[in-house]
């Protein structure tokens, strides 16, 4: 029996935050695993899209999270397409939020506010 190149000296314990040493969670690994799931199972069902308004599946779908207080509120929602990027309403503040530190979502998917009129002809425009 060969020794090991380096002996098992402690177990890993990677932990739940990020460090800059080492890779823990590979979050971008993590949005791709869920995007793709949620595709495979638009196509399993054979839809076009689903319209998620539950905050669990928002965050699946969009990996955004604006606290608890907003469980109960019926002011997010999110589209996914089979094949599309996954486009988010909510609320204006969050939305910029979202803008600013969420670089997986598109800028232009991160959208404030409920639909509109004028949110409908963009959304339209745009091949929503």
């Amino acid at each position: 029996m060969s020794k090991p190149e380096f002996p098992i000296a402690s177990l890993p314990a990677p932990g739940r935050m990020n460090v800059d040493w080492e890779e823990r969670v590979n979050f971008q690994r993590l949005h791709e695993y869920r995007l793709g799931r949620a595709r495979a199972a638009i196509q399993s069902a054979g839809l076009g899209a689903v319209l998620v308004f539950d905050m669990n599946n928002i965050r699946y779908i969009t990996s955004t999270h604006i606290g608890e207080w907003a469980r109960d509120k019926v002011a997010r929602y999110a589209l996914l397409t089979h094949s599309g990027e996954p486009v988010l309403w909510d609320f204006g503040s969050a939305a910029k939020v979202h803008r600013l530190h969420s670089p997986w979502l598109r800028p232009e998917n991160s959208r404030a506010g409920k639909v509109s009129s004028s949110s409908r002809s963009q959304t339209t425009r745009s091949g929503w």
